[in-house]
Order: structure tokens, then sequence, then C-alpha cells
């Protein structure tokens, strides 16, 4: 009551303080930096990602191409000459831009134009050179795809509809911040130059699609969350009656967040892709706590009648010490985080721990000081309440939980263990493009591409042999061939190439077959064969590619596996059998060791290791929560009493998931980070209102419903207000929008019924009884 009653007599000063503090950190928010690139969910996977960065320094980098597709939408094909005209010049104009290496399309591309002369080498020029392009340029077209199979799929598709402009950026141009200028530039070529009539154009690859993601997160940050807190706004107003005290609960958690935000920006922190949920989590918890302050001070009001500054003194006394429970309680279980592999997870855990504390100064001395200026809600005790009103409702809940404990505690628990069943059918599986529903058009530009073309993913074997030119041998060769084939007939994979197909194309278009010709065989007569043909790939210009298979000392080689965006759960079934081909064909012991790399590979390990991090992290942080809660309330049994209606909501929001056929993917499994907040907060200020309540001689059961009259309608109220205020969201076409907002909700009524059913239900049956026999032992200790 002293530290309240000081703060009260200091408060203009205080004020002038938190002002110029407000004023500093709205400066230094525009600092704070916003990256929701999901390469940084591959944090954490240091060796994964030194093999891969590797790999593609020797090989290339897949995820620096961007894709320009031209798609025939009329009588025409690809190949007819304006299309033709409009790739080249297209691949000219891109290849000319800032931080892009080179652009090709097969108009442009150095192919071997005519029949090759006996045992002369190949003569090289492009489709479409400096004369204008008519339909003789057309026939060459064809003729040159007749002959060099191997670049449909690449450059055009079997059917003649669909071709590609492949745009090479600078690899060190990957970061999310460097590369969307280049897309966007790319993309504003097509602006300035439009395709000719009867063509569409569209985009993907990697860098799109990644910037695509980016740009559209920062477009949702931008318009829900004040859509979502202008509803939360009107539900409070209407759940407080009062317009004054509603806005001033949202200005305190906004100051709060700009604290954040300054702070965050101050030390050159960025929001990533899961700490993007803190401005949302953020509010959650400090709405739920505001809510319960503003209650509490209505509650004091009726006590002291015309005396608003006494109630403001006496709710910043009881209300200081329960919210200090709830938000240290909550950072210390989000700081465990700081133990996850993952650099993201540990942003999460240490920049929602400063939130917490930043929020907790902003509610006790703002809405401490200047609460009693305003008219406080209208208190109706619960007793007195009838009908469907939230003080009403509630008391009846405290009467049915505290008479009839045992029924709704085996309710309860027979609905958390169906839950749990339920979940055990579910999986972890993430997809490049869970970020967008089917129709979205980066996602169906890729299955277009992925049914037509290549597509985007691809991962790779990558052979190493003991020495130079061991790849070459006709022996080596052949198991490559193998591995190859055997990969053609895996579910999910479109292609798989290697430098023996470039050396085969090669062999039959010198010797002017129309079939592809045997390997060579075993023995000198062989080696000499594919030694001829691997002088003959690199002399046979950039088309092939065939630099990018094979290293030109024949030491180090890839198979390039182009696959369907499966999932990673499929693909990690795929790398597993792979696997054991792999050793069939190349053991451990030989002279040339296999093992996998690649975007795909990267991503499918990555984001498998990653959701299970974040689970374990997780059941770290809900561990330490349970222990800080024993230690603050000096009671095992109340930690151990509290984990039930904590694991509650995470329980029912999983099986929920499993219910509608959701996987655990990095979108989704940032809700029970919410979850857990939400839950944390509603218990301890549960408890804490408890303990106050049962005082000596008053039995358990009149204490929980005493709480109900207090605490619980606070709980209540904060729950309509998120819940009404997520269905705002509920429309979005963001796949991960919509997930978190249908999530979250199923979450807070999870939580409602762990806090209001369970836990009270616990203190009653437990709680109670001990106080009971510890009661009788002293007073037979005594006797």
């Amino acid at each position: 009551m002293q530290i309240s009653n000081a703060v009260l007599r200091l408060r203009l000063p205080i004020l002038i303080a938190l002002g110029l503090l407000t004023v500093a950190a709205g400066l230094l928010a525009p600092r704070l930096g916003f990256d929701f690139s999901p390469q940084g969910t591959y944090d954490g996977n240091g060796r994964l990602v030194e093999d891969s960065e590797a790999f593609k320094d020797v090989f290339g980098h897949p995820d620096a191409v961007l894709l320009t597709v031209l798609e025939a939408t009329g009588t025409t094909d690809v190949l007819a000459p304006d299309a033709l005209a409009w790739t080249a010049a297209f691949a000219r104009e891109a290849a000319a831009l800032e931080r892009v290496v080179r652009a090709e399309t097969l108009s442009t591309l150095r192919l071997p134009l005519g029949e090759a002369p006996a045992g002369g080498a190949l003569a090289l020029g492009s489709i479409v050179g400096p004369t204008a392009v008519d339909a003789e340029t057309s026939r060459l077209a064809r003729r040159v795809l007749q002959r060099l199979p191997l670049l449909i799929g690449t450059f055009v598709s079997a059917d003649r509809r669909l071709a590609t402009v492949h745009v090479y950026m600078d690899p060190d141009a990957r970061e999310v911040g460097v590369m969307r200028p280049i897309v966007d530039a790319v993309k504003r070529l097509a602006v300035q130059r439009p395709p000719p009539a009867g063509f569409d154009v569209h985009f993907s690859g990697l860098p799109v699609i990644r910037a695509d993601i980016v740009s559209d997160l920062e477009d949702e940050q931008i318009r829900n969350l004040p859509l979502c807190a202008f509803v939360i706004v009107v539900v409070l107003m209407l759940g407080f009656r009062r317009i004054g005290i509603s806005l001033l609960a949202l200005a305190v958690i906004g100051i709060g967040q700009l604290w954040t935000a300054g702070a965050l920006g101050l030390a050159g922190q960025s929001l990533n892709l899961i700490s993007n949920i803190l401005p949302i989590l953020l509010f959650t918890i400090g709405m739920a706590n505001a809510a319960h302050v503003v209650n509490r001070y209505a509650e004091e009001c009726r006590r002291l009648p015309g005396d608003r500054k006494a109630a403001a003194a006496r709710t910043l006394s009881h209300m200081g010490l329960a919210c200090l429970l709830t938000y240290a309680t909550t950072a210390i279980g989000f700081l465990s985080l700081s133990t996850a592999r993952s650099d993201v997870l540990q942003d999460v855990g240490l920049q929602t721990a400063l939130g917490l504390l930043l929020l907790y100064i902003a509610t006790m001395l703002i809405l401490g000081i200047l609460l009693h200026r305003f008219r406080p809600p209208a208190y109706v005790d619960g007793e007195e309440a009838g009908g469907l009103s939230i003080a009403g409702v509630v008391a009846r809940m405290g009467r049915a939980v505290a008479e009839h404990p045992w029924p709704v505690l085996l309710l309860g628990i027979a609905l958390i263990v169906s839950s749990v069943v339920l979940s055990r059918g579910i999986v972890v599986d993430c997809r490049v493009t869970e970020t967008y529903p089917e129709e979205h058009p980066t996602t169906s530009t890729l299955r277009m591409l992925e049914a037509r073309l290549d597509g985007v993913m691809t991962f790779d074997v990558d052979l190493e042999a003991a020495e130079p030119g061991r790849l070459l041998r006709p022996a080596v060769v052949h198991k490559v061939e193998d591995l190859a084939t055997f990969l053609a007939t895996q579910a999910g994979v479109i292609k798989a190439r290697t430098f023996v197909d470039a050396q085969q194309e090669v062999r039959r278009v010198m010797a002017g077959a129309q079939a592809r010709p045997p390997l060579p065989p075993d023995g000198e007569e062989g080696l000499r064969d594919v030694l001829a043909a691997h002088v003959a790939c690199q002399m046979a210009g950039p088309a092939l590619h065939y630099g990018d298979f094979i290293t030109q000392d024949g030491g180090r080689a890839r198979v390039m596996v182009h696959v369907q965006s499966i999932g990673s759960r499929r693909l990690l079934e795929l790398f597993g059998t792979l696997e054991t081909r792999m050793a069939e064909l190349f053991p451990a012991d030989g002279d040339v060791q296999a093992s996998l790399t690649g975007e795909a590979f990267l991503f499918a390990r990555a984001m498998d290791n990653f959701i299970h991090d974040v689970l374990r992290s997780f059941t770290w942080a809900i561990l330490v929560i349970f222990g800080v809660i024993a230690l603050l309330f000096r009671s095992l049994r109340l930690g151990l009493v509290s984990m039930l209606p904590n694991l509650t909501p995470l329980a029912i929001t999983i099986g929920y998931m499993a219910l509608r056929g959701y996987d655990l993917n990095a979108s989704n499994v940032i809700v029970f980070a919410i979850g857990l907040g939400i839950a944390v907060d509603n218990t301890i200020h549960f408890l804490a209102r408890y303990r106050e309540e049962r005082k000596p001689g008053v039995p358990a059961p009149v204490a929980v419903q005493r709480t109900f009259h207090g605490a619980g309608r606070a709980i209540v109220l904060t729950s309509i207000v998120i819940i009404v205020g997520l269905s705002s969201i509920h429309g979005s076409e963001f796949v991960p929008t919509q997930r978190f907002a249908e999530l979250t909700t199923v979450t807070m009524v999870a939580a409602l019924i762990g806090d209001l059913y369970l836990l009270p239900a616990c203190l009653v049956l437990f709680e109670g009884r001990t106080r009971r026999r510890r009661r009788e032992a002293d007073a037979e200790a005594r006797s």
C-alpha cells in the first residue's frame, strides 16, 4: 500500500519521465527491422547450412534463380516468332539489371544449331540473332528442341505452351532485403515490356516465393493489427460500458508496445518469421492484465464510494503483485527459449521477456496513476446479477464448480484425454507454399511448373571421389545412371539429372542418331569414350550446364533431383529410401562417397528440426513456469494443481488441429505461445485472488465462488474481447493468418475451460482437503 501511495503522490514527475521515455521510444521504433525470410528458421542447423553453401559454391545457387514464365493462352505456342522475340528481349534486359549475373532462355542460348561434322566439334549459335525473328527462326527452334530434348522441361514445356527465362541473381543478394528490389525490378520489366497478344507472364522460383511471402506478411501486419485493435476496443467498451477507461487501457498497452519496439530498435533487433506474433502476444497478455486491473478498480470503487483515489491506491496495491507474478512467470517461461538451438526461437524468448517487463511497467505506472481520473465500470456482484450478464453467468459457473467438483474434473480430464488421443495422428509437415491457398497465384504458378516443367524445388546427391577422374570411370558412370533411374521411379520426383545425361546427349548429336546410345562399357575403351564425351560437353557451351553437374577434374559431381512441393514429411521419407539405395551403390568404405544436400533437403531437415526444437523449448518453458508458480505461492501442490489448466489449452488445440487435418508447421506451432501466455496469465490471477479470499475460516468452495466474482469476470471478459477481435481476421486470404485466428480462438476457449473449470475444481478437491487435514493434525497435536 505504501508503494501505491508513493506512486500516486509522485504521479506528475513519473508521468513526465514516462512521457519522455515514450517520445524516445517513438523515435527509436522505426529502427526495428523485419526479417520474415523463411531461411531464418534454418539457424541452428549450422552443419547442414554450411555443407549446403559449400556445395552451391561449387555447382551453383538454385535459390538465386528467378523464373519468368511465358504462357501461351492463344492459338500459337511459345516457339512462335513473336514469343521467341519477346523472351530474347526480356532476357537481354533482365541481364542488364543491377545484381543480376546473367539471364538465359531458349532463344538466346548458344546451342549446336546444325549437324556435327564427322569427327569435328559442334558448331554453336543462338536461335535468335541480330536479324529479325521470322517463321524460319521458329522452325529452327523446333528443330533444335527435337535434336536436344534435354532442354525440354528446363526452358520449354513438352507441349510447347510454356517457356522460361532464367534470371541468375548475384548469390550474395539472397538476403530478402536485397533480393526484393531485384524481384520487383524483374516484375517491372514485364510491365514495361508486356508479352505479345495471346500470352501471359508468371513469376516463380525461390527468390520470388520468398519475397512474396515477406511482402504479404508485412501487408498483413499493417492491415490486421489496427483492424483487430479497433474491434477489441469496441467490444471492451461494450463490456466495461465506459469509453474513457477502455481507451485508457488500450493506450497503456499501445505505449508498452511502443517502448518494446523502441528498445528492440535501439538494440538493432528484427522481428522474424516467428517473433512476428510478438505484437499480438503482448497485446493479448497486456489486455488480459489491464482487464483484471480495471475490474478490480470497479470492485474497489464500490467498496469505497466517492473516493476514487483511495480505490485506485487499493487497486494498485492488490494488483501490483498479481500482475508482477503473471508477467514475471510468463517472461521466465519464454526466457527458457533462449536454450533452443534456433536463433529465431532465442530471439522470440528474449524479445517477449523484454516486452512483458515493459508492459508491466506501463500497466502499473500509467494505468495506476491515471485510473482515478476515469469513471469505473459498473460493478455488479455475481449474486445480484441475473440473466445472461457476464457477472451472472460467471457466478453460476462458480457455484456449479464449487458444488460439483468431481464431475467437472472428470469431464475435463475426459476432454483432455480425447484430445491427446486425437493428436496421435498429427504429423510435422511443412511446405514452401503453406502460406498461400491453392488458388493463390504463387501456388498456382508453382503447381503449373511442377506439372509441365521441372518445378522449382530441388535437392542433390553430392558425389565425391577419393581422387580426380574417379567419377569418369565407366563403372561409376553406370552407378550414377542407376541412381538417376531409381530416383525417377519415386513418388514426388519430377526429374533426376546428372552429367551422364549431358554426355549421352552429346554422343547422340555427334553421331547423328535419333535414339540415346548405350552407356560405354567398362574397360579402357569405355574410359576413352567417357573422357571424350567429358571434353566435348565442356566445349558445348553453357546450354547443357555441364559444369553444374561435374567438376572439370571429374572428382566431384551431383545428381540434381527436381521434386514437387510434397511437404517435409514425404521428403524425409524419400530421403530415407534414397539413402538406403545410395549405401548400396556407393558404400561408406568405397572410393566414391554419396551424401544428400540441396534446398529441398535443407528445407525438410531444418524445418523438422525447428518444429521439434519449438516443442522441446515449450516443454521446458511449461516446466519452468510451473516451478516458478510453486515457488511464488510457496506451495508445490499449487504448482502441480496449476499444470492441468495450463496444459488444457495446448492439449485441446492440438487435438482440434488433428480433427481438422492440420499439420504441425512453422505457421501454426506459434499458437502454442499464445495459449501458454494467456493460460498462465489467467491461472496466476485466479490463484492470487483465491489466496486472497482463502482467509482463515473460509472453506475452499466459498473462496472459489468469491474468486469467480472477482477474477472470473475479468477472465471471461478478456477471452470474449480477444475472440471477437480475432474474428475480424478470420477472412484473411493469408493461410497462416486464418489458421492463427482459428486456432487462437480454440486456445482461448480451452484456456477458459482450464482456468474456470479444472483449476477451481482441483482447488476445491485437493487444496481445500490438504488445509483441512493440516488443521486437524495441528489440533490433534495441541491436544
